[in-house]
């Protein structure tokens, strides 16, 4: 098991000292963000008694909301780059077109123990809506019959 990683991002902002001062200010919004999103979590954020316990489930889902909501625009945002990317190349759409075979047969046994699962609730509903529509179809009949 390796002992440490490092993560390395390589941006460059060529320019005047504008460009070097709009860079530190990328760079400070971008870490400010992460630290938001990792204290609206729960990590760093310490309780208001003060002893040192991090702070409550409420924090976490708020946290985790917020976390959600970025992680589905950046999401959107890949598909849509990758959506312009396979169009543009007729080489990357067949890549592209391998792999979705390769997750369908990868899921298809998951997809195949959920309906196994589902299919007895889905039997019992479709037995419950008849014998429901029967019962009232008899009540209205019933009551022709009696006026």
């Amino acid at each position: 098991m390796p002992e440490g990683f490092e993560i390395k991002v390589p941006i460059t902002l060529k320019g005047g000292r504008e460009g070097e001062k709009v860079g530190k200010q990328i760079g400070s919004k971008i870490a400010e963000q992460i630290q938001k999103a990792f204290r609206s979590i729960g990590v760093g954020k310490i309780s208001p008694g003060g002893d040192g316990t991090i702070s409550g489930v409420g924090g976490v889902t708020k946290g985790l909301k917020g976390v959600a909501t970025k992680l589905g625009v950046i999401a959107a945002l890949g598909a849509v780059a990758i959506g312009l990317l396979r169009k543009s190349s007729p080489y990357l759409k067949g890549v592209l077109d391998i792999f979705g075979r390769a997750f369908t047969i990868f899921f298809r046994p998951f997809g195949d123990f959920l309906a196994a699962l589902l299919r007895p609730l889905a039997i019992l509903l479709m037995k419950l809506a008849y014998l429901d529509k029967l019962e009232t179809h008899i009540k209205k009949k019933e009551a022709n019959n009696a006026s």
